[in-house]
């Protein structure tokens, strides 16, 4: 599975990042990004073993769009600086725009000097792999990819053979791109975001028999969430704002692609599904999540053959009951309580080392079990009045080991 955008006012970011600070600061404390919770997020970042460009970027947007406190600003500013060095090793700079490189240099071993100075089938076939050797393609590898078309001689057989393998790669960058241009220029939207699986997108465009494309249908998805009024639908439910308030209330919320690879992808499985039913084989399927009208989730439907209706509809809370989650036997429990007492029926959302995106509600115990990799946990519990968020480590072992979250009295 790909990385896990989510855009904002034109721009890709790192959606686990946003995901896990949201997290550390709904109901928390002063609801500022503390010191420890700076660290933590800077741990989540360097999971590759190294921040790329849209993780720097999503830092620097959570530098501005949360408040924090002095101590953790100074520290993960020190940790960026720390990272030119680092990006000195991994980048080529060039016209100030950075290229990965290790393909550079092996472009530049197998053409200078070397037979008639171009790129054979045989060095394509060296290069190719070197894109998305850390699981993704990322933006600069995209820009690299380009250079290296662009700026060496290649024989005929060679490109020919490249550019037939890379349609993949191309066809990501420009989609996102696509995405982008709709939702900041198109529909001037600024904060609503879009987060997909960049792979999984893909897949269902080459999976399905489509007469929609996707941006086509994130197209068809905007327009019925601002002009559909039919009965049940999301503007008719909130039909008493004007159209300026009703747009600056879609703002604050974030569309989610349904991945359709849940079954086989235990990291996907807290992913409600659509109440009617709906099948992915035959329709583009977006949830709109509105944190600040409920914890339900909105369902907008596009047909993939372009002729039948695009509706919404709610479709009931964005939570996952079934526990534990697949993945193995070790389990740990969060137990939610007010004072000393359970308080069972609470929605809890956690994010796992991986950054997925976990939501459960305790049961008539108070307790929410849940199965996962061993590392650094993110909780939220929120009965509405009270709340508490909190990080701890979990060691992957234990089958009784207990994460406290105690609610105001």
């Amino acid at each position: 599975m790909g990385q896990y955008y989510q855009i904002i006012n034109g721009q890709r970011y790192n959606a686990s990042l946003i995901n896990n600070a949201s997290f550390r600061t709904r109901g928390a404390g002063d609801g500022r990004i503390s010191l420890q919770d700076a660290q933590d997020l800077w741990q989540l970042a360097m999971d590759g073993g190294r921040i790329t460009e849209i993780e720097e970027a999503t830092i620097a947007y959570l530098l501005e769009a949360f408040n924090w406190t002095a101590a953790a600003t100074e520290w993960i500013q020190g940790e960026l600086a720390k990272q030119v060095e680092e990006i000195k090793s991994y980048y080529r700079v060039i016209d100030g725009l950075r290229y990965d490189r290790k393909v550079l240099d092996e472009a530049d071993a197998r053409t200078q000097g070397q037979g008639d100075g171009r790129i054979s089938q045989d060095d394509a076939e060296f290069l190719l792999p070197l894109f998305g050797d850390f699981g993704d393609v990322t933006i600069i590898e995209e820009r690299t990819l380009q250079y290296v078309l662009e700026n060496y001689n290649w024989t005929e057989a060679a490109q020919n053979w490249f550019l037939e393998r890379v349609t993949r790669i191309s066809r990501q960058s420009q989609v996102s791109g696509l995405l982008i241009a709709i939702l900041k220029y198109e529909f001037e939207f600024e904060r609503l975001s879009l987060a997909y699986f960049e792979d999984e997108a893909l897949q269902q465009m080459l999976d399905f028999e489509n007469k929609v494309s996707l941006p086509d249908a994130l197209r068809k998805v905007l327009d019925n969430l601002l002009n559909n009024t039919a009965e049940g639908a999301i503007r008719a439910n909130l039909s008493y704002y004007n159209d300026a308030e009703y747009k600056e209330f879609l703002e604050g919320g974030r569309l989610v692609l349904l991945p359709g690879d849940i079954a086989s992808e235990p990291s996907l499985s807290s992913f409600p599904t659509p109440l009617r039913g709906e099948s992915l084989a035959t329709n583009w399927i977006l949830g709109l999540e509105l944190f600040d009208l409920s914890d339900d989730i909105y369902w907008v439907i596009v047909p993939r053959d372009g002729q039948g209706e695009v509706y919404n509809y709610i479709g009931g809370a964005n939570v996952e009951d079934e526990w534990p989650r697949p993945g193995g036997e070790a389990y740990f429990f969060i137990e939610v309580k007010s004072c000393d007492l359970p308080y069972p029926g609470i929605t809890v959302d956690v994010q796992d080392p991986n950054g997925n995106y976990i939501v459960g509600k305790s049961n008539a115990a108070g307790v929410v079990k849940i199965t996962g990799p061993a590392g650094l946990y993110s909780i939220y519990a929120s009965d509405g009045w009270s709340s508490q968020s909190k990080s701890f480590e979990w060691d992957g072992q234990g089958t009784d080991q207990v994460r406290a979250v105690v609610l105001d009295c």
